[in-house]
């Protein structure tokens, strides 16, 4: 079992941020630099990682590597 929080880039957040509907929203809270949560999952290895969906698709596609310790 997993118990934790995943990250977007800043840059991603930011993209967000300026487009519709979130715009309206006004800046992100908290950054990575101010986020002690994000400090205490080990900062860029709970982050993801983003890439445009090939093939046509719309869209992006996060991922990232778990290590699972038995």
């Amino acid at each position: 079992m997993h118990t934790g929080q995943l990250f977007f880039p800043e840059s991603v957040t930011a993209a967000v941020y300026r487009r519709a509907p979130y715009r309206s929203h006004g800046r992100p809270d908290t950054s990575h630099a101010a986020d002690r949560i994000y400090a205490q999952a080990g900062r860029s290895r709970a982050t993801l990682r983003i890439a445009r969906r090939r093939h046509g698709r719309k869209g992006y596609r996060g991922t990232i590597a778990l290590g699972v310790a038995t």
